[in-house]
């Protein structure tokens, strides 16, 4: 075990614990998570926004890991928290990948499969954990050594396209559009990048949905404080289905600690309205938090949870679950607008 470890949980007091596993995740774990999400997250694949949630996400993660090894038992499983941290932050890039961009996840595992196993490409993993693409002939060719195509990925992908395109042949599969742009850039790539750049070859995107808006302020207080007329109720009824589109795309700790503490401006809970308006099954709000349908229902007749409670389901503080909440509702809120849905607690 390194020595950073060994110091928090050799730690006499609560006190002394918090401070120093602080300093670690100043130290070591979010600048281990944030070169992970930037590497991963690059070439257009999401937004400086959906960086940050994800980074949070990955942080928040690390951090309910090490405060449930606290009385040092499984300490060990861990050992390197640097290379834990990095772990978790590429299964947090993975997931958001998958959930929010189907089709480019696709791509990217056939992309990761021919690197891997396809005679004459090579798979390159840098030190901080960065991917890049090569052949197998550049063994000693430095990784995006041109600064001016690498940027060029991230700003203009369109104009990198047409350009692979003039040296591709109509109807080539996705390894020689792999051979092309690697090509073209003339040296290893970013792994993400080489994918934005296949989507772009193959016509394999995600389609990108208009986000719903609309004046309305805070629609689930709204709708949870009086039976409104038709034509306000089916104006409600879009809101929460928007708002509920947004949600489902939430990382699974942030889904909890919004919706399990989901309430009203009386404090009620609200998630019955989800379901008396059609808005979302008790299978669906189950499935964005990560739980089962059984689990969920254990829960409801106790709903909503404070946080407190909450912190013990996520082996957390409290403090922790308002801020997994807080940057809940902030991307919410960016997504939607802040008079669609309030940016602040309760």
């Amino acid at each position: 075990m390194e020595a950073s470890l060994s110091r928090l949980f050799r730690a006499r007091s609560p006190g002394e614990f918090d401070d120093l596993l602080g300093r670690l995740i100043e130290g070591d774990v979010a600048p281990a998570v944030r070169a992970v999400v930037r590497a991963r997250l690059g070439g257009g694949r999401a937004t400086p926004d959906d960086a940050e949630d994800v980074s949070a996400e990955a942080v928040a993660a690390v951090v309910s890991r090490l405060r449930g090894l606290q009385n040092g038992s499984s300490a060990d499983s861990i050992g390197d928290v640097t290379a834990y941290s990095r772990t978790v932050a590429k299964n947090a890039c993975d997931a958001f990948f998958r959930k929010a961009f189907p089709v480019r996840a696709s791509l990217s595992a056939q992309v990761m499969l021919r690197l891997k196993e396809h005679p004459g490409f090579r798979l390159v993993v840098g030190p901080g954990g960065e991917r890049f693409a090569s052949f197998e002939a550049w063994a000693n060719r430095e990784p995006a050594a041109d600064r001016r195509k690498a940027e060029m990925l991230t700003r203009d992908l369109g104009r990198c396209a047409a350009h692979v395109r003039d040296s591709l042949p109509a109807g080539a599969d996705l390894a020689k559009a792999m051979a092309a742009a690697l090509d073209w850039f003339g040296g290893p790539m970013p792994v993400e990048g080489l994918v934005a750049l296949c989507g772009e070859l193959t016509g394999k995107v995600d389609s990108v949905a208009t986000e719903p808006r609309d004046d309305d302020p805070d629609p689930v207080a709204s709708i949870a404080a009086e039976t409104p007329a038709l034509d306000t109720q089916m104006t409600l009824q879009d809101q929460l289905r928007a708002i509920w589109a947004e949600i489902a795309l939430l990382p699974p700790n942030q889904a909890k600690a919004l919706l399990l503490n989901f309430r009203d401006d009386r404090r009620r809970g609200v998630l019955d309205f989800l379901l008396l308006t059609g808005t979302a099954t008790q299978e669906q709000i189950a499935e964005a938090m990560e739980m089962t349908p059984e689990e969920l229902a254990d829960l409801w007749e106790d709903l909503p949870l404070d946080d407190a409670a909450l912190a013990g389901r996520l082996g957390c503080r409290p403090i922790d679950v308002s801020n997994l909440r807080s940057v809940a509702r902030r991307r919410l809120s960016r997504r939607l607008g802040p008079d669609f849905f309030g940016g602040d607690e309760n």
